[in-house]
């Protein structure tokens, strides 16, 4: 639980810093959060938190990625978001979360295609 929380954490930091548009430190601080809750998915595959926030993390790093990589990055995103609501189908922020990601594949569709 420590694990995933910690990446939570990170998520939080790296908000300070985009706010601050100091986006090396919102990178790095992403990044560091995904290793986090990558270690609490080792530690327990069936934590929907530890599935939950390492959605987030990779969702909110894929906004400093190319189209191509957005693009194969969503589908860990919902892979883990799948999990996630399969291990826990009452939480219902994550399928705001998934309306999110369906959005946001729309959205990439639409660009590669203008």
């Amino acid at each position: 639980e420590v694990l995933w929380r910690a990446g939570a954490a990170f998520h939080h930091q790296s908000a300070f810093h985009k706010q601050r548009s100091n986006t090396d430190n919102e990178v790095k601080f992403l990044e560091e959060g995904v290793q986090f809750t990558e270690k609490a998915l080792e530690a327990d595959e069936s934590c929907s938190h530890a599935h939950k926030w390492h959605a987030i993390l990779t969702g909110a790093s894929l906004a400093h990625k190319g189209i191509q990589d957005r693009i194969a990055g969503g589908y860990k995103f919902k892979e883990h978001i799948d999990r996630a609501i399969q291990l826990k189908p009452d939480e219902a922020n994550l399928y705001h979360l998934l309306g999110r990601w369906q959005f946001e594949v729309n959205e990439n569709i639409r660009e590669m295609t203008v």
